[in-house]
């Protein structure tokens, strides 16, 4: 299993630097069975194909859009072609 943190925090793997998005907003799980799911746990919410969400768990795939508080939307296949410091690999499921 691997964990995409995201947020503000420098610490984050994607980093959002806008004070909507929470310094910890969200993270997505890409577990070993290629299912991946994201837990919103932000204070703004997000965006997830047009549908707000907020402190919850929704299962994702790639062809999925998230939108970040005043952000772009952003497929779940481009987030996770992002460079990251720990190896993040794309379930092959979509």
């Amino acid at each position: 299993m691997k964990v995409v943190k995201i947020g503000r925090d420098l610490s984050n793997d994607y980093i959002i630097s806008h004070p909507a998005v929470s310094r910890f907003h969200a993270d997505l799980y890409l577990y070993d069975n290629n299912t991946m799911q994201l837990i919103e746990h932000s204070t703004a919410g997000t965006y997830v194909n047009n549908t707000y969400i907020h402190n919850t768990i929704v299962s994702l795939c790639g062809n999925d859009v998230l939108e970040f508080p005043d952000q772009n939307p952003i497929s779940v296949s481009q987030l996770l072609s992002t460079s990251f410091e720990n190896e993040v690999r794309i379930p092959e499921r979509f």
